[in-house]
């Protein structure tokens, strides 16, 4: 690519001699000088390739002499050669790939394989592959240039020089260190012959041989710490993870089933929201941990193929802006290694190293590394550090997706700077004693529960074998006739007292304590104080867990928009318990018929 840059005057020379035939008429010539001149001056603005206006200079040239020459004249892929240039110079590699086998493409079947101008572009193909890592490919084709070259230019040429380059960077990339210093000594022999001492070319061959000498002496200090060859299929865990929620839409699905053969009392209240519900779980549960397995799979397949077949980019230096993540997390370790970057952390999912210095992980800021990724992703699939002092641990193992014994101290020790006053776990306590109240029917705290709903019962008699004062089960429910404030307590029992929590009923005795003249539904008079002391709770915490920025909500606003949420829910969550409630005292009533009758 650069041999073809330096000798762009020969090859607009070849060109136009080629398309001179064709240039007879004067609304052709004038179009065509017109391309030309685009071209030209994108060639003078080139600099780094990266400026818009040689782009749109160079597109007008393409667009103007495929319409007068024809798509296969080489002068059309002389432009294609150069928007090919520019996509290397802005690092898309794979798209420059493309216009540099278009261009060839087109030079081959117009001048034929023996051409200097084809061999110029065998060595830009090359150059793509070899930024994409795919150095097998790179190497054969850039050998290929090179054979040419050899026949067709003398051999101090310039372009000899710019391919031996090239064919020492493909080698390096494969650690061919002894084939890599050829090519680079026979490239600065002769950029030195024809350039002066401090050309930046010269400087760029000095470099690369410096740098040839560096691996060379370090090729046997470097100790392999991960490599995902050797990891396995390490994101298995993230799938497995969905396996709990199939198992418990197995559970949902076939509760109704399982409680009537346990005997536990259960009232099931059949309707079509619950059917939907229970089918609609366990199948997207299903369909998570599908789409989960293959799509980590088949990213771990992908990663597996790159680092076998050394398609992998391999990168090597010292370790530069090296950032530790925090040991909690809330951001990612990063460093970059020759203007490469790289990003991870122990709490993403990647089948890649991930392993921070927070969490005893190899990497620091005096380390010199030589890594192996995935370009597409910056996933590192194999990274080996040289003279490596610490301890040798599996970095490949498979993490748990439950916690360490050992991470608890420290979870709750030094690192988790949260200090929680003693009142903040109060809300618990309170939400326990009210379920246990109302297990219990303790009867001067449910009197004072919030009343939701009050109706009117017809034809229900007490039945003689009910007992005042006594608690008495029946199938679904716990009742206690309360002689003193005329009235029968109720709340329900076994699984039916998590399907209904926080209500009570009380069924109201007629004077002459006979019959049932109607029920309330009451609610408990503790959980709005449980809610707003858990909302105190979530304030303290937020407020020492968030960071400040403008762009998130305060502590006291995210409370308030949870605080708005739970209302939400709650107003409609009550309304099913109410149901719920309402399905219960009618089942009670239906028993103690059944009981009058017997």
């Amino acid at each position: 690519m650069i041999a073809r840059f330096l000798l762009s005057g020969l090859s607009l020379w070849i060109a136009c001699c080629v398309a001179a035939p064709t240039v007879g008429f004067s609304q052709e010539s004038g179009t065509l000088v017109e391309a030309d001149q685009n071209f030209k001056r994108a060639l003078e603005i080139w600099n780094d390739g990266k400026s818009p206006e040689t782009e749109a200079l160079l597109n007008r040239a393409l667009s103007i002499r495929q319409e007068q020459l024809g798509p296969g004249d080489p002068k059309v892929a002389e432009v294609i050669e150069r928007l090919g240039a520019l996509s290397f110079n802005r690092g898309k590699y794979t798209e420059a790939e493309a216009l540099f086998r278009k261009a060839l493409d087109i030079d081959v079947r117009a001048l034929g394989e023996r051409s200097a101008v084809v061999a110029y572009l065998m060595g830009d193909v090359g150059a793509a592959l070899r930024e994409q890592g795919r150095y097998g490919e790179a190497q054969t084709i850039v050998e290929r240039s090179m054979m040419l070259r050899r026949e067709l230019l003398p051999p101090n040429d310039l372009a000899m020089a710019g391919g031996l380059n090239n064919l020492g960077r493909i080698y390096l990339g494969q650690r061919r260190y002894s084939d890599a210093r050829r090519a680079f000594e026979e490239s600065l022999r002769i950029y030195a012959s024809s350039l002066p001492v401090d050309h930046p070319r010269v400087l760029q061959n000095q470099a690369l041989l410096k740098r040839v000498d560096n691996a060379e002496l370090a090729a046997d200090h470097f100790v392999k710490v991960f490599d995902v060859l050797d990891s396995g299929f390490r994101n298995w865990t993230f799938s497995a993870f969905g396996l709990i929620f199939v198992a418990v839409g197995i559970v949902i699905l076939f509760f109704p089933n399982m409680m009537r053969a346990t005997g536990i009392p259960y009232l099931n209240v059949q309707s079509g929201f619950q059917t939907f519900f229970r089918y609609s779980f366990i199948g997207f549960a299903i369909l998570w941990t599908s789409i989960s397995f293959f799509a980590t799979y088949s990213q771990h397949l992908r990663h597996k193929v790159l680092a076998e077949e050394n398609r992998c980019r391999i990168v090597e230096g010292p370790v530069e802006h090296f950032v530790p993540m925090p040991y909690a997390g809330h951001a990612q370790e990063s460093f970059s290694v020759d203007g490469v970057p790289f990003r991870y952390s122990d709490f993403i999912i990647t089948d890649g190293f991930n392993n921070t210095s927070s969490h005893g992980g190899p990497i620091n800021s005096d380390s010199y590394v030589r890594i192996c990724y995935d370009p597409s992703e910056g996933v590192i699939l194999r990274l080996e550090i040289r003279d490596f002092k610490g301890d040798l641990k599996d970095y490949a193992k498979a993490q748990s997706i439950f916690p360490k014994p050992g991470d608890v101290p420290n979870m709750s020790g030094k690192n988790l700077a949260i200090n929680v006053p003693w009142y903040s776990n109060l809300f618990l306590v309170l939400y326990i004693l009210d379920f246990i109240a109302i297990y219990a029917l303790y009867l001067p705290y449910i009197r004072t529960f919030f009343r939701l709903k009050t109706a009117t019962v017809r034809d229900c008699a007490i039945p003689r074998a009910l007992e005042a004062g006594r608690k008495i089960k029946l199938r679904n429910s716990m009742i206690y006739w309360d002689i003193e404030s005329r009235a029968i307590w109720l709340r329900p029992r076994g699984f039916n007292l998590v399907q209904i929590p926080l209500v009570v009923a009380t069924l109201n005795v007629a004077a002459s304590e006979k019959s049932i003249t109607g029920y309330e539904t009451r609610f408990s008079s503790g959980s709005p104080f449980v809610m707003a002391l858990f909302l105190w709770t979530a304030y303290i915490f937020f407020s020492a867990t968030m960071a400040a920025s403008p762009n998130l909500p305060s502590p006291a606003q995210f409370v308030g928009i949870a605080a708005v949420f739970f209302l939400i829910v709650g107003f409609i969550n009550l309304r099913i318990i109410r149901s719920r409630m309402d399905r219960l005292i009618e089942d009670v009533l239906s028993e103690l018929k059944e009981m009058q009758n017997a």
